[in-house]
C-alpha cells in the first residue's frame, strides 16, 4: 500500500505544475474544456484494464449514487483548481488546496461517525499553522 500512497502524491504534486505549465499555452477554460475531453478519453482504458486484469466490477445503485456525487464535487475541483492556478503561484494554490484532509477529517467525524486520533488533530494543527504561513 506504501507505494500506491506514494503513487497517489508524486501524481498530485505532479499535475499541479503539469497544469499551470499547460496555463502557459491557453487560459483556464480551454484547460478545463480539454481535461475533460481527455478524461472521457480514459474511460476505454479503464475497461480495457480491468479486462485484461480480470477485475469484475459492480453496479451497485448505491455506488453508483455516491459515485455520481463524487464526480460533481470533483468537477468542481477540476473547475476551480485551474482557475485558481491562472491567478496564483503553483506552489502557493497547491498548498492551499492541499489541506483539504482537514477537511475529511471534519465531514468523516460527522457523516461517518469516525474519531480522529491524537496524532490526525495534530497534522490539522500543523497544516493550519503552515497555512496561516504561507497566506502571509
Amino acid at each position: 500500500m506504501t507505494w500506491l500512497i506514494a503513487l497517489t502524491v508524486a501524481s498530485w504534486a505532479i499535475w499541479g505544475v503539469v497544469l499551470k505549465m499547460a496555463l502557459r499555452h491557453g487560459d483556464a477554460f480551454s484547460l478545463i474544456l480539454w481535461s475533460s475531453v481527455f478524461s472521457v478519453a480514459m474511460v476505454p482504458v479503464n475497461l480495457i484494464v480491468l479486462r485484461h486484469l480480470r477485475i469484475a466490477t459492480r453496479a451497485d445503485p448505491g455506488m453508483l449514487l455516491w459515485a455520481a456525487a463524487g464526480i460533481v464535487v470533483s468537477g468542481v475541483a477540476v473547475w476551480t483548481y485551474p482557475l485558481a492556478l491562472a491567478r496564483g503561484s503553483a506552489s502557493l494554490v497547491t498548498a492551499l488546496t492541499a489541506c483539504y484532509p482537514a477537511g475529511t477529517l471534519v465531514l468523516a467525524m460527522a457523516v461517518l461517525g469516525e474519531r480522529p486520533t491524537a496524532v490526525q488533530i495534530g497534522g490539522i494543527c500543523l497544516t493550519a499553522a503552515g497555512l496561516m504561513l504561507l497566506a502571509r
